[in-house]
């Protein structure tokens, strides 16, 4: 992979007052109040975080060396808190830049005091990301509009992106096609993953090759932005060090969604069906997805439920009634029930 001489980290210097902050450019606002989305200032400048458990904001590793801990606020909920201590990895070196940094470039802020009144954004550590694939990015600071805002609570900032390319250690984002780009100050903000209604980090937001104009700032739809990937063995290792860390099982997701797809999908085609071979043939194809879909779930409690719906739409198999639908909304129960529980790994 050749990078670009213009790969920047995207972590606003100290010359450069936090009202005065960079933040993605296009996109959309978003309330801050009672988001994970967590403002970063320090002696150095400033970065975006996101809070992953009851005490651990995560961010880039660069937004941590050098810093001094004492003058670390970190906005989060319109609230300023205040970190214990902070880490990153052992294999991250500032003098070797963004581009020998991939997948090293991660860290983590304590805060003195946990946060019970904010929901944790989760991280996603078994769900492999490639070109293509929809994904969200979150920053603070300024926009393409002006070069002044006051951290407040709907001062945040999210866009919606193409995933370009992976390499072992980072997801290449391209904003050429999304019309929206990241720039200083939303270092370490998470890449998101969304489906099924749950939502969890993939990336953290290390550097990129944006576009800007003679003023210095990022134009609107320019560049690349390179994340550290959270999947890799490293991250992973260095995750598992901090055990408030919270986690989605991107398995979980991907079954969860399908079984909701199909389930509706496989009801619908029955009950509008007063054919029995036609209900029998759409019975057993779903136990047959069912059987399949088993290798997609990642916890016992959900392959037991599996088992389960299967055994239901067997028996409304051999059920000799026509349109006898108890069973299957028994089985349609029974998804609703697989659907609540709690997608961790």
């Amino acid at each position: 992979m050749k990078f670009c001489a213009l790969f920047i980290s995207l972590f606003v210097s100290t010359g450069v007052a936090a009202q005065q902050l960079p933040r993605i450019i296009g996109g959309s606002s978003i309330d801050l109040r009672n988001s994970p989305i967590a403002f970063i200032e320090t002696d150095r400048g400033s970065c975006t975080g996101s809070l992953v458990g009851p005490t651990e904001v995560l961010t880039a590793a660069h937004c941590i060396h050098g810093t001094s801990l004492s003058s670390v606020v970190i906005w989060i909920n319109d609230t300023p808190r205040f970190p214990s201590t902070s880490y990153y990895s052992n294999y991250y070196s500032e003098i070797a830049g963004v581009a020998g940094n991939q997948g090293t470039d991660i860290g983590m802020f304590i805060l003195d005091t946990p946060i019970f009144d904010v929901p944790a954004l989760p991280v996603i550590v078994d769900l492999p990301m490639a070109a293509g694939i929809p994904v969200s990015v979150y920053g603070l600071g300024t926009n393409e509009n002006s070069d002044l805002v006051e951290l407040g609570p709907v001062n945040g900032k999210t866009a919606d992106v193409a995933i370009l390319a992976t390499t072992p250690g980072f997801i290449i984002s391209n904003h050429f096609t999304s019309g929206a780009s990241t720039c200083a100050g939303d270092s370490g903000g998470p890449m998101t993953f969304s489906l099924a209604g749950y939502e969890g980090i993939v990336g953290l937001l290390s550097g990129g090759d944006n576009v800007t104009n003679p003023l210095g700032q990022c134009v609107l739809g320019g560049g690349n932005s390179y994340h550290t990937k959270v999947s890799t063995l490293l991250a992973q290792n260095f995750l598992a060090s901090f055990p408030g860390v919270q986690y989605l099982s991107g398995r979980n997701m991907m079954f969860l969604a399908w079984l909701e797809s199909a389930a509706d999908n496989f009801t619908i085609a029955a009950q509008n069906q007063t054919n029995k071979r036609f209900i029998k043939k759409q019975i057993r194809k779903m136990i047959m997805n069912l059987k399949q879909a088993k290798l997609w779930a990642s916890d016992l409690q959900r392959i037991q439920g599996i088992r389960k719906s299967i055994r239901l739409l067997r028996k409304a198999r051999k059920a000799r009634k026509r349109r006898q639908f108890k069973l299957l909304n028994k089985f349609g129960a029974k998804v609703v029930e697989l659907g609540s529980l709690p997608i961790s790994p």
